[in-house]
């Protein structure tokens, strides 16, 4: 069964998974229990907890850790094989264009940091499944880029790669997700940080339910910040399971919420201090955003249904 862990920051998603985690460790084998984030410091925050509360060791809890972590522990990946920063400057040289890469990110997250636009949809156009074409005509790059230009970095990245037995960690995933061998068989899977997983995160997630008894997902698509790096918010607001919608945070006192506007007044930050103004009334009156209602699979009452009726009722 898969259950869905909503809501805004503060509301207790983590720890509400955390509790589901010592749950089943009263009764499941410590390595048939899958914890996975997005950061690594999420996944550490779950495994060092499980470890004080029932006497394990790190070694007990194999799969407590990041999804990247865990394609390169069940491929048996070398470091000394994956595409690194020297790398992608050699291959600039060689073909005569600048480009860099900076090292694999210590949260483990699979972010792909560059200043490289050309890099950057490459990079992008695979966690997205699309063609190159279609990424570039997104527009979504800032530099004045040249599409043949593009073409022959993509192809050349390839042929270095290929070259010098190298691969880079897209490779990882896509390469994890078509293993049979590689995904492990789990009763209990949890995800941790759901609203920033790329496309391919998701398949590879999805690799992984398919040989799983329940699941646990947590997140709050509000909470995306990583869309500009490939997050697929939408595969996680259109999953699918029982819902358990968390709505009252307490991590913010209420006293801060009513601050914050007159914080964006005296910074002089029009067009947040309006965008607050809308949120703050919506959660005041509602407790939630009615116009996320249908897509989480919510019922909606008759004064929500009333109010979706009107103009800017959604963001």
């Amino acid at each position: 069964m898969k259950t869905i862990v909503l809501g805004p920051p503060g509301t207790g998603k983590t720890h509400t998974l955390l509790e589901q985690v010592e749950t089943y460790l009263k009764n499941t084998d410590p390595d048939k229990i899958g914890y996975f984030a997005f950061t690594k410091k999420a996944s550490n925050e779950a495994r060092e907890r499980a470890m004080k509360k029932f006497n394990y060791s790190e070694d007990d809890l194999p799969y407590f850790r990041t999804l990247h972590s865990l394609a390169f522990k069940r491929l048996g990946w070398d470091k000394t094989k994956v595409m690194q920063k020297r790398h992608y400057e050699d291959l600039g040289k060689k073909i005569k264009i600048p480009i860099d890469y900076n090292d694999w990110d210590e949260e483990e997250t699979g972010l792909f940091t560059t200043k490289s636009d050309y890099l950057r949809i490459i990079h992008l156009a695979k966690l997205r499944n699309i063609k190159l074409d279609q990424q570039f005509d997104l527009k979504e790059h800032n530099q004045k880029l040249e599409y043949d230009k593009l073409v022959i970095i993509a192809n050349e990245l390839e042929i270095y790669k290929k070259e010098y037995g190298l691969k880079d960690y897209n490779d990882m995933i896509l390469e994890f997700t078509k293993s049979e061998n590689a995904v492990p068989k789990f009763d209990v899977v949890f995800i941790d940080e759901a609203q920033d997983l790329s496309l391919m995160q998701w398949n590879m997630t999805r690799s992984i339910w398919g040989k799983t008894k329940d699941s646990f997902i947590a997140g709050d698509d509000d909470q995306a910040i990583f869309r500009w790096a490939g997050a697929d918010v939408d595969s996680f607001i259109t999953q699918k399971g029982k819902i358990l919608e968390l709505k009252e945070s307490v991590r913010v006192p209420k006293v801060i919420h009513e601050f914050a506007p007159q914080l964006f007044q005296r910074l002089g930050n029009e067009i947040n201090l309006s965008f607050e103004k809308k949120h703050k009334v919506i959660i005041d009156r509602f407790g939630r955003y009615p116009h996320r209602n249908k897509i989480l699979g919510r019922d909606s009452s008759a004064e929500e249904l009333e109010f979706l009726t009107q103009p800017n009722s959604s963001f």
